[in-house]
């Protein structure tokens, strides 16, 4: 029996990634489920980066090459955002791989049972960086208190495009944490679908593995009260929501007709509310 569609763009960054873009690629071609399409974005190689992936869209026509300058990795991430057509988008780097097989196969299940915009999984750590250990499994489900503390691992998640015209897409203002910023952002508007399935295996030595973001750190907490004021004042309006209804009932029987609706609009309004976010 056929397996269903997957209607997946899969953006690849690269830059003189000769030593590793073959096994990234192996990975993805060898699926049993293959992506609709993958997109190579490469910031003008200088080694033999192109060949070797010119090779592959040969054989393989759903991978396409972009080879421009870009300004930083997320500049890179951006543009395949831009450019993908399919409904999901995952992005990986080009020194990491698929864990198995049959990775996108079972996610494509998942993809497609789902309601929820965003589909999280784990990775499995290749080497050792400064939030985990070789041979880890990273790192099952989370919930904002664990979200705020550390980030779902890029390399785990798949997207539905729709979250980025409605969230922006990654700020290139942080050199090495945007897909930190752009997780937060998202959670605090969209419920997270976790699978538990290791989805990578996560190179641990490239730039996020012991860099430090300092624009990023500096705005977190502006960003968490910026992305998270709107939950936090549904949160605390909710005890006021049943007294704000019943004082508008009393209001109306009093003959009060305009203050009795607005209370009781307002009061409908913030349990509304808290069921939306």
């Amino acid at each position: 029996m056929a397996e269903s569609k997957l209607s997946l763009s899969i953006i690849i960054p690269t830059y003189n990634s000769e030593s590793t873009i073959t096994e990234c690629l192996k990975s993805i071609v060898n699926q049993n489920n293959k992506p609709s399409e993958v997109l190579i974005i490469d910031n003008v190689s200088t080694d033999n980066t192109l060949s070797i992936v010119k090779q592959y869209a040969i054989l393989y026509p759903f991978i396409k090459i972009i080879s421009q300058p870009d300004k930083s990795l997320y500049d890179a991430m951006n543009k395949g955002i831009i450019l993908a057509k399919e409904t999901w988008l995952y992005f990986i780097g080009s020194d990491d791989i698929l864990y198995d097989n049959d990775v996108l196969k079972n996610i494509n299940k998942q993809l497609q049972n789902t309601r929820q915009l965003v589909v999280y999984g784990n990775v499995l750590m290749d080497g050792d960086s400064g939030w985990a250990n070789k041979g880890e499994v990273y790192d099952g489900e989370f919930g904002i208190p664990k979200l705020f503390k550390k980030n779902i691992h890029h390399q785990a998640i798949f997207y539905n495009r729709d979250v980025f015209g409605n969230a922006g897409n990654y700020n290139t203002a942080y050199k090495i944490c945007a897909d930190y910023d752009l997780n937060l952002k998202l959670a605090s508007k969209y419920k997270f679908h976790y699978v538990n399935l290791i989805i990578a295996r996560f190179n641990a030595g490239g730039i996020s593995t012991h860099n430090i973001d300092d624009r990023f750190n500096s705005d977190f907490n502006i960003n968490i009260l910026q992305y998270y004021a709107g939950r936090l004042l549904a949160k605390y309006m909710e005890p006021f929501s049943f007294f704000m209804v019943n004082f508008g009932k009393q209001k109306l029987k009093k003959g009060k007709l305009f203050g009795g609706a607005w209370f009781i609009l307002a009061g409908y309004y913030h349990k509304l509310r808290k069921k939306l976010l």
